[in-house]
């Protein structure tokens, strides 16, 4: 999958510590093994943990070189704050962020699922590289205001969720008996009591996709990236080259579409709750 991803030009690549207890950044690095620094640019985020969270300045130290011995380098482009932890002030971790940065492990640091409140906190502190937020067709009224403070702050915005977690792609779109997952998204509004209004919208949105020549998924990417308020990067997640391929699609929207898609795309969303409102965090 990642060889393919190369193959297309997809060279950001996003990860964490959590994902599989360090089994993503294992394999990933296997992957990458070989390739020059800037052939791919590597980002992994710290802060959860089997126990919840845990953004203690030690732990952030300690596990930043743990990610690196498993994704085989010497630095990573960038590293990220997954969470704050509620325990823990948020500076007080930002500070350790600082702290790898100007040691040479990270290129760049950033923060993931923040407020912004604790953006301004921690950039008054030390300028924030990167933030990285939910934000898709179906989740996307509390971000705008996190992307309109990063903008004007001058940070570079990553979206991740930017296919609603599966629900902006045609397996919900297509698939009449399909079933809510029952996992951690059970918590989300748009998987939970208003599942089949989203369902439906998720059905209206890939025939407005259709219509413009591209897949329901390359269609939610567009929207993240040439809204009103856009994102510098979409984080997308794939488990087959198939999905990967369609993500990507070969069809494309000319400048001149770009605007007419997004518009019909929000009409059809216009009247719908934010779904990413969530009931479980980690």
């Amino acid at each position: 999958m990642v060889e393919l991803a190369l193959e297309k030009g997809i060279t950001w690549l996003d990860t964490a510590d959590k994902y599989g207890d360090g089994e993503s950044e294992e394999l990933l690095g296997k992957c990458i093994d070989g390739r020059r620094n800037d052939e791919v640019f590597v980002i992994t985020k710290v802060g959860l943990t089997a126990n919840g969270r845990d953004g203690s300045p030690a732990h952030i130290r300690k596990s930043i070189d743990n990610s690196l011995m498993r994704l085989n380098r010497e630095y990573v482009d960038g590293y990220l704050l997954h969470w704050p932890d509620p325990k823990v002030p948020i500076e007080d971790s930002w500070d350790a962020l600082r702290e790898i940065k100007e040691s040479g492990k990270a290129r760049f640091i950033g923060l993931s699922n923040v407020t912004v409140e604790e953006i301004d906190i921690c950039h008054s502190a030390y300028p924030i590289d990167i933030v990285q937020l939910p934000y898709s067709l179906f989740c996307s009224r509390e971000s705008r205001c996190v992307i309109r403070r990063c903008k004007e702050l001058g940070i570079f915005v990553m979206a991740y969720g930017v296919l609603a977690h599966g629900l902006l792609t045609p397996k919900y779109a297509n698939d009449e008996d399909v079933s809510l997952p029952r996992d951690w998204r059970s918590g989300m509004r748009m998987f939970g009591s208003e599942f089949v209004r989203f369902r439906e919208a998720s059905r209206q949105l890939q025939t407005v996709a259709k219509e413009h020549g591209v897949s329901l998924p390359r269609a939610a990417i567009q929207w993240t990236l040439y809204n009103e308020a856009p994102v510098d990067c979409a984080v997308v997640g794939w488990r087959t080259s198939s999905h990967l391929l369609e993500s990507i699609g070969s069809g494309k929207v000319g400048p001149e579409n770009i605007a007419r898609l997004i518009k019909t795309m929000e009409r059809v969303i216009e009247e719908l709750p934010d779904g990413c409102y969530r009931t479980n965090f980690p």
